[in-house]
């Protein structure tokens, strides 16, 4: 293991199995197609049941269960040293353990090895001021101990770097090529870790969604990212001279124009090279808040641009809905102003009656208060009761997209909601598909 005061470079065969079991169980919240893929193509379906996916699933839904077991995997040097972790996710390991060794680990030590010299050249005396205005641009303390940069095997594809930051530990796939893992990448990832022990980005935050306009709201949705990226691929790659290659700086240039991810990818990349010049301004947010409106006017109320921030799934029956595990994150205040709206007092009525009271209240007391749009599913009984339901006309302040889907606009720019209602899964697949290619009246 290598250290500075700001991060070590950690090799734990524990972790990259951890990333591979990770990304085959929750693929909504992971980018690993190319670990998926593989996952299928050797076997390791066979090896790794659907109850064990199932398992991990469960047990990986809770985000302090995550943070435990991917710290566990990077200080454990089998799976029984992991501490309160389950003892079935454990078994899971140990069952995966051998073959991820033997197909995946040990095939690209060297290349492991390689890049974790190539990262040490990160920190050096000259890099020190930018680690340092990184972290007071974040408002962020010094780390009490270094961060971890965690170094996996990617298996052999063609497929994009994946990293990964989630607090004190980063997750840096490494090629088993001769392509060396990009320095700009490793900062991007550090400045996520400043990010999450700093202030700085939630009073951005507030302010983006304070001014009036949409597009500045949607701004606020994208800060995270827009922010790391200018940092990592803009300032700190300048500093070091690195040329721009002129591929995206944010996600993978080679997406086809189909990728759910491309637009969104390409609203990073373009916001992050605006203001990676202006970093330092004390006019920040207004140049953000401008910049997005140039580049994606109307962006609040482009599909496109939103739909993959949340949803919140109300049903009597959860077997009749699709896979949402890509949807991760709920806005209690989107969901709250669509019910208290004069016309959807029924709906939130409909959805107590269907849902049950108590459930309701709890599931709103739970979530998060972020700045993103909501997706509502409501599933209710049977086809009568769908059809019933969307004849009471609960959402006629809404704009029909579809006989399942609706979209609300508040009056005020906030952003918006997107109602699906359905009885069958194809009802669904139907629906979402459908909010993924509107184009709302006067969006040029």
């Amino acid at each position: 293991m290598m250290q500075n005061k700001y991060f070590n470079v950690c090799l734990s065969h524990l972790h990259g199995l951890y990333r591979l079991l990770y990304a085959n169980s929750m693929p909504g919240h992971s980018p690993h197609d190319v670990m998926c893929l593989y996952f299928k193509k050797h076997g390791w379906d066979k090896l790794i049941t659907a109850d064990d996916i199932e398992t991990l699933r469960y047990y990986l839904y809770k985000r302090i269960n995550r943070q435990n077991l991917q710290a566990q995997t990077v200080k454990a040097q089998k799976p029984s040293e992991f501490e309160d972790v389950s003892p079935g996710v454990i078994k899971i390991f140990e069952k995966a353990e051998h073959e991820y060794l033997r197909q995946i680990w040990n095939p690209g030590i060297p290349y492991l090895q390689k890049n974790a010299r190539h990262i040490q050249n990160l920190f050096n005396e000259k890099h020190v001021e930018i680690f340092e205005r990184a972290r007071e641009f974040y408002q962020a303390p010094m780390p009490k101990q270094p961060y971890t940069v965690a170094l996996h095997p990617l298996p052999p594809s063609k497929g994009a770097q994946i990293d990964h930051s989630d607090g004190q530990y980063m997750s840096i796939s490494v090629r088993c090529d001769d392509k060396l893992v990009q320095l700009g990448d490793i900062f991007h990832e550090i400045c996520h870790c400043f990010d999450h022990a700093g202030t700085r980005r939630e009073g951005m935050e507030k302010e983006l969604s304070a001014r009036p306009e949409g597009e500045a709201k949607v701004a606020a949705m994208y800060l995270e990212e827009i922010l790391a990226t200018a940092w990592g691929q803009g300032v700190f790659q300048s500093a070091l001279a690195i040329p721009d290659n002129g591929k995206l700086w944010y996600g993978n240039s080679d997406s086809p124009d189909s990728s759910p991810k491309k637009i969104p990818n390409q609203c990073i990349d373009r916001l992050a090279r605006d203001i990676a010049p202006l970093i330092d301004s004390p006019d920040l947010v207004r140049h953000i808040a401008s910049s997005f409106a140039k580049h994606y006017p109307q962006a609040h109320r482009n599909p496109k641009l939103m739909f993959r921030w949340t949803a919140a799934v109300f049903s009597n029956n959860p077997d009749n809905f699709p896979d949402t595990s890509h949807i991760t994150e709920i806005s209690r205040d989107a969901i709250v102003r669509f019910m208290q709206t004069q016309n959807n007092r029924q709906l939130s009525q409909t959805i107590k009656e269907t849902t049950g009271y108590a459930f309701w209240h709890r599931f709103l007391d739970s979530l998060p208060n972020p700045h993103e749009s909501a997706v509502l599913f409501i599933n209710l009984p049977n086809k009568d009761a769908m059809r019933e339901f969307i004849d009471r006309k609960v959402t006629e302040n809404a704009l029909k997209i579809n006989d399942n889907a609706s979209v609300y606009y508040p009056a005020d720019n906030s952003l918006p909601v997107y109602l699906i209602t359905g009885y069958e899964p194809e009802d669904y697949k139907r629906a979402l598909k459908a909010v993924k290619d509107y184009r709302p009246p006067g969006l040029s």
